[in-house]
């Protein structure tokens, strides 16, 4: 068992891709020491994030490409807006400050937006034609990114970066880890995420103890059986949220894509969506050695560069019946989430409770159980003093600053353990491991503007991403004295490192297999696609099922008929930009592909 007050640098990941998660981490522990630019990359490692959420309607506008124009050496100017979720205005601020101070005629702005409605921000800032903010998280509007409305970054990576020695920007980046964020078949890359997260579950040691639960739970048995048992000791067994957002973007929606995995990642399910010979998709010396014969001992097997998937024939599959929500897999699955997902286990009024709140019932000493990040190792000893201080609950935008709640003025720091996904063992689960999201996150999108106004924007995103900008990002992210700062694990960017202090709270956070990339079980897993429609209508069947309201037969009944449903069928695939001809001909490029 491993326990931690404080903890642990990351070991560098080698995985593949698909949405999350939606990439907000609490402030980050002090560090004494200050970030200094490094000869060697800083480590790397793998983990949540959330693939990109498509969400109702595809983008009407014409699709604009962006195509670079020849970089000035000097004398840039414009404006850049960073309008990026979250509250993290100084590091974003000192960035803004550092890049004018090099470019006095260019001038740049913070004006970061909140999660809740942020998805229908950026909607829109498109819909009143240009967009004027120049950096977004792209992820939330997954077919706006297929409709090509972000650069494609893959134009610029050639280009002499100014900021690193005029070495080009490509050179700033760990090259095997940027291709999880890659389009697994065309290698465009409409995103910069650049930290990597894992998802694991924390545990109070101090409850541990007082149930007798002398090592982390392995399977998902023991994990049920130490909820039952901690059930009479006046604790809350697992602190989850349960609202729309906890379900779809967060720790339901996390839980939904990672354990689906384990019953649907074998070389048999996979041949039902894989690219085939003959297909557009299909890469020789790659798909034909698929898969190894050796699989079932490397939990990378199916990585992005090792299979391709047709999402149309995974599609056509689908339609046939050959993979949906009446497979025995996948009532075996809603059967094991039961056990743990029920109102015993949970905190009172669930599905009316988010993440934040969730999250404070677990550091105020309340929860035996709680599933986040990696970032959480060297962020909750600060998230408790938040709590204690009455800093933790920051108030929305225009909305008044909550009272401190007095009944979190006595919480402590308590001992905390970490353990990765325990194994569903029923006979259904048949893939030998459970993997997790280990994704690098950030989602840092530029929509498509004129090329001088984009040339500018990447010309930022260079900066940020050179060892000085780095190093200033870093210094910022983790200042003990800015109250939303915080790191989501270890970096890509070359060139600037953690101190070694706060680099060793990752240590032992090693790569166990992703699930964030296209399988064949990933595809029904909320929804198709992240189809906005039709998450909402699992959501609301799934928070019926986990509440008693309704049996697995009529959820499972229900929830196929909603996936099924002509309108909802077809509004997914406009969503994702398949037509009627593309359907018939699994074998050749979508269209609009």
């Amino acid at each position: 068992m491993k326990t931690h007050k404080s903890i642990w640098t990351l070991l560098a990941l080698t995985v593949v891709l698909s949405m999350l998660l939606a990439a907000c981490a609490p402030a980050a522990q002090p560090a004494p020491a200050p970030v200094a630019p490094a000869e060697a990359p800083a480590a790397e490692e793998p983990a949540p994030a959330e693939a990109p959420a498509p969400a109702e309607k595809p983008a009407e506008e014409p699709v604009a490409e962006a195509t670079p124009a020849p970089a000035e050496e000097e004398g840039l100017s414009g404006e850049v807006v960073v309008s990026l979720q979250g509250q993290d205005t100084q590091t974003w601020q000192a960035l803004c400050d550092a890049y004018t101070a090099k470019n006095p005629n260019a001038k740049c702005s913070v004006e970061l937006k909140p999660s809740e409605g942020y998805q229908d921000w950026i909607r829109t800032q498109f819909a009143g034609g240009t967009p004027r903010p120049s950096w977004v998280n792209g992820n939330v509007v997954a077919d706006l990114m297929s409709a090509k409305k972000f650069v494609n970054l893959e134009d610029y990576l050639d280009r002499d970066n100014p900021y690193n020695d005029n070495k080009p920007w490509r050179d700033s980046f760990d090259q095997s880890v940027m291709a999880l964020s890659r389009d697994a078949t065309t290698g465009e890359l409409y995103h910069l995420s650049l930290e990597m997260v894992k998802i694991i579950w924390f545990y109070n040691q101090d409850i541990a103890d007082k149930i007798g639960m002398t090592e982390a739970p392995k399977t998902w048995d023991e994990m049920a059986g130490w909820m039952e048992k901690a059930q009479g000791e006046d604790v809350i067994p697992f602190c989850i949220g349960g609202d729309f957002q906890e379900f779809w973007e967060m720790r339901i929606g996390w839980l939904a894509r990672m354990y689906q995995d384990g019953f649907y990642c074998t070389p048999e399910k996979w041949e039902l969506s894989r690219c085939q010979e003959g297909d557009w998709c299909f890469e020789k010396g790659v798909d034909d050695k698929f898969p190894e014969a050796n699989w079932a001992e490397d939990p990378h097997y199916d990585d992005a560069d090792k299979v391709h998937q047709n999402y149309v024939r995974w599609l056509l599959a689908f339609e046939d019946g050959k993979i949906g929500p009446q497979d025995p897999e996948y009532r075996a699955l809603m059967q094991e989430f039961k056990r743990v997902l029920q109102p015993a286990n949970l905190p009172p009024g669930w599905t009316g409770v988010n993440g934040q709140t969730a999250y404070s019932l677990f550091l105020s000493g309340k929860c035996l159980f709680w599933l986040d990040g990696g970032w959480t190792i060297a962020n909750i000893e600060k998230d408790i003093s938040n709590l204690a201080s009455g800093k933790f609950f920051s108030a929305g935008e225009g909305t008044p600053t909550p009272t401190p709640d007095p009944s979190y003025a006595g919480v402590k720091p308590f001992p905390f353990g970490t353990f990765d996904n325990p194994k569903m063992t029923v006979e259904e689960a048949q893939c030998p491991w459970q993997r997790t999201i280990e994704w690098p996150v950030g989602f840092w999108s530029v929509p498509v503007k004129d090329a001088a106004q984009n040339d500018l924007e990447i010309d930022f995103m260079m900066f940020v991403t050179s060892p000085e900008g780095w190093a200033i990002y870093l210094q910022n992210k983790i200042d003990p004295d800015n109250p939303n700062g915080g790191i989501t694990g270890p970096s890509i960017v070359k060139g600037a490192a953690l101190p070694p202090e706060i680099a060793a709270k990752f240590e032992n956070l090693k790569p166990v297999g992703n699930t964030e990339k296209t399988t064949a079980g990933s595809g029904f897993s909320r929804g198709i696609g992240d189809y906005q429609p039709m998450v909402r209508e699992w959501v609301n069947l799934a928070q019926q099922y986990f509440t008693d309201q309704i049996d697995l037969d009529t959820y499972i009944k229900n929830y196929n008929e909603v996936l099924r449903r002509p309108d909802l069928w077809q509004g997914m695939l406009d969503t994702a930009k398949l037509t009627p001809e593309d359907m018939q001909n699994p074998e050749k490029k979508p269209v609009n592909k």
